[in-house]
């Protein structure tokens, strides 16, 4: 890569280097997004166009292992100083983890790199770089949905929160739906992880359109490129097309009905265009499969069985189909109209006739989950007095928790995944919501705004809060008690309403 014109760039690109000229950083950045990973990034740019060592910085994890990094080395060349820091371990941690040596030949500051950096592609990306890029893989567009505005069907009341209490907001914009096919050369593993030879594809991340790209087992060496462990790199190769319905936490119910079935949207047009694909996903271990979630709502939605596939371990795929999820919990946050439709399928198959017939129920949540409402009891009591019947979801098959659901017309509980079976709901009027104000996933929020009614959050303090202006898991998932005092009189006021 050069970064400037004249005769040595003239010579490198008859010896076979591509030239890229670019007015700024953010567009030199691009066009080796494009076209990377490379053996060899030349900076023939003066400090005064662009400042080397902020160059550097930039493009450095652009290269394949043991590839090089040539810049100019004189006096007024910030990136001599920052690489010597390098050198004596007191530099940025990616960078003494990415550089293998340093050494100067002639003019020539020469930078080699160590280590297999993958470029984190968004969704909205992956179209457009994939094909270009050298790898081992490449995409193209099977189908797409338009990009839209949502007006939520429910109305949001906030109660007694205490904190800024964000993201309840009553319209929606929800991006481009793309379902994509990848042929080539694409691993398959662990917590939804899908990449390449260079770079981590779109579908590994739970959330596409945040600011940072983050997953559970990526080591983030910057904001753009990651680094993973040897052992998700695959061992065995499947032939045939595949459809990705990998989760980012196997086996957990509020990912699963969140994250997964958000992708469910492609599967009928790519089965008609693909009559062999299967369907596939990551189970943690062979004796798992025994006691597959997955399979239950992959089943009720009108997938085969012998179109199933289940994995233990890493997997070369070489076509395998991707799509946009319909449901981001997390900042800016979204859902697509189309996954009322998706919640309406599996219902209908999973449903039982007769069923629970309770038409207000209040959710509980056992002492030993994450955020344990240290008074439960006590709450339960009050919804009991008012009419509701009190349900612990693990404790139904998924048959009984769709029914109890569906005939549901007021749902309340304490924020959660057990919540998040109000997608089953067929006329719900009322959702009432207890958590406390470090709980900052907006899921049950998500499901009323297409499902419609009121909905009532309790805002209640947790027993560790977030830093300020941070945020931490354990704040999270901190325990709490629901505040009588703040609460009580209109939590009594919004159920005698009900009666």
């Amino acid at each position: 890569m050069l970064s400037s014109q004249g005769r040595a760039a003239s010579d490198l690109q008859r010896c076979g280097a591509r030239h890229i000229a670019a007015d700024t950083l953010v567009d030199l950045n691009w066009q080796l997004k494009r076209f990377g990973p490379f053996d060899a990034i030349i900076d023939l740019s003066r400090a005064a166009d662009l400042p080397h060592d902020a160059t550097w910085s930039m493009l450095f994890l652009h290269l394949r292992d043991r590839g090089v990094y040539v810049s100019l080395q004189d006096s007024e060349n910030p990136l001599t100083a920052r690489l010597a820091l390098v050198s004596q371990g007191r530099g940025e941690k990616w960078a003494e983890d990415a550089v293998e040596s340093v050494t100067v030949r002639g003019p020539a500051l020469v930078v080699e790199k160590k280590g297999r950096h993958y470029l984190k592609l968004r969704d909205h990306e992956v179209d457009r770089l994939l094909p270009t890029r050298h790898e081992s893989a490449t995409s193209r567009v099977l189908a797409t949905l338009p990009a839209g505005e949502l007006h939520v069907r429910t109305e949001v009341v906030s109660h007694g929160a205490q904190t800024k209490v964000s993201a309840l907001e009553p319209i929606l914009d929800y991006p481009e739906m793309r379902m994509r096919l990848y042929t080539g050369r694409i691993a398959m593993a662990t917590h939804s992880l899908v990449f390449t030879e260079g770079t981590l594809l779109p579908e590994t991340f739970r959330h596409h359109l945040h600011d940072r790209l983050d997953h559970t087992k990526v080591s983030a060496s910057t904001s753009q490129f990651g680094t993973l462990s040897d052992k998700h790199r695959p061992a065995t190769r499947l032939e045939g097309v595949y459809y990705n319905l990998n989760s980012p936490f196997p086996a957990h119910f509020g990912h699963i009905t969140t994250e997964v079935l958000s992708r469910l949207w492609g599967w009928d047009e790519a089965k008609r265009q693909f009559p062999d694909l299967k369907a596939i996903w990551r189970v943690r271990t062979p004796e798992d499969r025994d006691l597959q979630l997955e399979r239950q709502l992959f089943r009720a939605y009108g997938i085969d069985e012998e179109d199933m596939v289940e994995v233990h371990r890493p997997v070369w795929l070489s076509s395998v189909v991707g799509v946009t999820p319909m449901w981001h919990n997390n900042l800016p946050h979204y859902v697509h109209p189309g996954m009322a439709q998706v919640w309406k399928r599996i219902g209908a198959n999973l449903c039982e006739e007769p069923g629970f017939e309770a038409s207000r129920i209040f959710v509980s949540r056992r002492a030993s989950l994450a955020r344990t409402c240290r008074n439960g009891a006590e709450v339960e009591e009050v919804f009991r007095r008012r009419g509701f019947t009190v349900v612990y979801p693990e404790d139904l098959s998924l048959a009984q928790q769709a029914t109890a659901f569906r005939n549901a017309k007021v749902v309340a509980g304490f924020g959660g995944s057990a919540m998040f079976n109000v997608m089953y709901a067929e006329g719900l009027t009322n959702l009432i919501v207890l958590a406390h104000e470090a709980y900052t996933a907006r899921n049950e929020y998500l499901f009323a705004s297409l499902l419609g009614g009121r909905t009532d959050y309790f805002w209640s303090t947790p027993e560790t809060a977030h830093p300020r202006g941070g945020w931490t898991q354990e704040a999270f998932t901190s325990n709490w008690s629901f505040d009588f005092d703040r609460h009580g009189t209109a939590l009594d006021l919004l159920l005698a309403s009900l009666a």
